[in-house]
């Protein structure tokens, strides 16, 4: 959400500087969720391991 109204900003406002900041919050965020993804797995697959 903030990289999107950042990239807003930077279109409405000319504020070249800041076209970097859009792209690094986008890889963040695609970071959190994969190792989010890969903690589900592994909290799953923990859970189908175990007998009873």
């Amino acid at each position: 959400m903030y990289a999107v109204a950042t990239y807003r900003m930077i279109e409405a406002l000319g504020l070249d500087f800041l076209d970097p900041v859009p792209r690094v919050f986008l890889g963040l965020a695609l970071f959190a969720w994969l190792m989010t993804f890969l903690g589900l797995l592994r909290r799953v697959r923990s859970g189908l391991a175990r007998p009873g």
